[in-house]
Formats: C-alpha cells, structure tokens, sequence
C-alpha cells in the first residue's frame, strides 16, 4: 500500500483522484487531523466525505499562475546583472553561495551569531524562507554583514515587487522570485510601554483578483501562529474595563484614592466608588480583575500581585517571547 510522508503529498494524491485542485478552505476542513504516514485507506476517506457533502472543485486556473510566473521571470531576468553585481559586492563572488533554503536557513543562523559586537542599539529584521515554504524573522544589528545583506535585499524587493524573503533566495541560491498575486506579513506580540502590550498584526497584500477562500484560509493559518486558539476579539462589560483601569491605575501611583496595600484594601475601595458592583471576598474581587485582564490582554497571562506598585508594573508587561514568519 502506498504511504504518504506529508500532508502536501497527500493532498496531491486527493487532487489527483478528484481530477481538480482543492481550495485551501476545504482541503482545511476536510484534511485528516491525525499524524503521518497516509496512506489510500486516508484518501478513500477524504475523498468519500467530499462526495458525501456535495462539496464542488473547481479545475486548476493553470492561465493565472502560468501568466504571474512568466512576468516574475521577465522582471528577474532583468534584474539578473545586477543581482549577480550584489553578490560580487556581498561574497566576491557573482553566482550563487548556497544551494536551498535548508542551507540558508544554516547561513542565516550561523552570520546571526555574530552580531554581538556591533551596534545593538539600531535594529531591523531580515525575512528568510523556511523549507516548509513559510517565512522567518530575524532580527538583524546595524554595522553587522546581515544588515548590509537585509539593506540589499529591501531595495531589490521594492523593485521586483515581491517578498523579501524570495528575493533573498534570489541571492543566496539563484531561485528567481515569484510575484504572487497575495503576499504577507506578520508580528507577534511584544513588550508594551505604560500604555500597554503591543498585542500583534497580520498584513495581507493583495495584487489581483483571487479567489476568496484563498484569502479565508492564509488569514486563518496566520491568526494562529500571531494569536494562537483566539478567534475574535471579544467585547468586554463595563464592569470588567473598570475593574482592570481601577487596580492598574494603582500599579501606576495615579489613584486619587488613599493608596491601597492588599487586595482586600482594593476591594473595599472598589466596592465605595461602584456601588452597583460589590464584592464580598477578595479572592473573588481577584479572579475576576484576572479573567478581565486577559480579556484586554489575551496573549499574556497574569502573574500575581508583587508588593509594590514599581514590581506590579515591571512584570505586567512581561510578555512570553515573540518572533515573526513567511511570505
């Protein structure tokens, strides 16, 4: 019986078996959830449960990938002598250093290694691609040869109009960049300021007509990696916004209220200046302050109530660490 190592591979056998391509929405909902190898018995499955709920593909559009690539390569081959003059300035030598994205990903690691004794104090990211087909950030120091590289690399992609990250394979491998009709970019949350996190973003580029659950499923595989299980933003009642102003307005030393010391302390105020929503127990007056914080604050959890105001605020902001992706 034939096996099937990843789900791409099954996925193009599925294809394959349909007679058309699969939209990145359905083969999402229909995929199997469970670990690797496939094999015919997945494909039988997959395919029966498509039939089942009269689920339609649609052939592949080949004239609308064939006419973005044949103006990619047009647009490379013109820009072909002065990548090769790139590389003469960067490696001193005009072709290509490496030979694919598992060797890059080495390069850029091992060149990163080294910034530790140049500037830190300026920093920039370098977008590279990851042999899954996604992008990886990196952060990268001025003075250092990553930044020289990355300063190439923005101006090239500006004028190729494409990703960052294709136009460093361009370099580094030869691989002449494709100008997709959608492009993105994405950042994880990080540490905030006093007026708090920086909870994250996803931007989607779109240069042509695509169909819409293409745009569904990037979207929903980049609101995973950026905001994990969140789905939507969810409002939150008056009561909790007061709750989690009222004891942060604390942590900062701004409360025109007698400066509380315990929990207890800020219950009994609370209760005072909201009559309408007391609380009997500080435990109770605690846990709910924490359930509305992270309702404002989703991609941070509480950490308890240090003695002072300066260690409360110092560690509210603490944030897990973040890092960034593909194109």
């Amino acid at each position: 019986m034939k096996r099937y190592a990843t789900l791409d591979e099954l996925r193009n056998a599925v294809e394959k078996k349909v007679g058309a391509k699969l939209g990145d929405a359905v083969w999402e909902e229909y995929q199997p959830f469970w670990d690797q190898p496939y094999d015919n018995g997945d494909i039988k499955e997959i395919v029966g449960n498509l039939r089942e709920n009269n689920i339609k593909v649609e052939p592949e559009q080949r004239f609308i990938v064939q006419a973005y690539k044949i103006r990619s390569e047009i647009a490379a081959r013109e820009m072909e002598s002065n990548v090769r003059s790139d590389r003469q300035n960067l490696f001193s030598n005009p072709e290509p250093l490496l030979n694919d994205r598992e060797e890059i990903a080495g390069w850029i690691l091992e060149k990163s290694r080294n910034q530790e004794s140049v500037n830190e104090s300026s920093i920039t990211t370098l977008d590279y691609p990851t042999t899954d087909g996604w992008v990886q950030q990196i952060a990268v120091y001025e003075g250092s040869f990553l930044h020289k590289l990355c300063k190439v690399v923005k101006v090239r992609a500006r004028e190729l109009d494409c990703q960052e990250a294709a136009v460093l394979e361009f370099i580094l491998i030869g691989k002449e960049p494709i100008r997709w009709p959608t492009a993105y970019s994405y950042m994880r949350g990080s540490e905030g300021s006093d007026i708090g996190p920086y909870i994250g973003e996803i931007t989607i580029t779109i240069r042509g007509p695509v169909k819409d659950d293409e745009i569904v499923s990037l979207y929903r595989k980049l609101r995973k990696i950026v905001w994990g299980k969140e789905r939507n933003r969810k409002s939150i009642s008056v009561r909790n916004a007061e709750l989690v102003k009222h004891v942060t307005n604390w942590a900062r030393g701004i409360s025109k209220e007698a400066d509380p010391k315990t929990w207890d302390d800020m219950m009994r105020q609370w209760n005072m200046l909201f009559p309408n929503w007391t609380f009997d127990y500080w435990q109770g007056f605690r846990r709910a302050f924490i359930t509305a914080f992270e309702q404002i604050y989703p991609n941070r959890k509480w950490k308890g109530l240090p003695c002072t105001s300066s260690e409360f605020l110092g560690q509210m902001w603490q944030f897990p660490k973040g890092g960034f992706n593909r194109s």
